[in-house]
């Protein structure tokens, strides 16, 4: 299996388990909208064996190094909580 394959399988474990905590969070559940939300975004690799950051189809920058573009996503994303 491919780091990449790997790494997307760890990833969707993780946001699962994530879910889960929120829905079960108890009283605060009140307080918490969830949404489910698909990032088309993906780290890629070129046929010479090079990572990239493919943005998908939405062309959203979510990760990457800091930068007021990224800041931008997340705070649409998430409303400037």
């Amino acid at each position: 299996m491919k780091l990449a394959s790997k790494l997307s399988l760890v990833r969707s474990k993780i946001i699962s388990e994530l879910i889960q905590h929120l829905i079960n969070a108890g009283p605060s559940r009140s307080a918490i909208d969830i949404v489910k939300l698909q990032f088309g975004g993906t780290l890629s690799y070129t046929e010479t064996g090079h990572l990239y950051i493919d943005l998908g189809e939405d062309g959203i920058k979510y990760f990457g190094l800091p930068s007021p573009e990224v800041d931008k996503a997340w705070d649409d994303l998430i409303g400037g909580m």
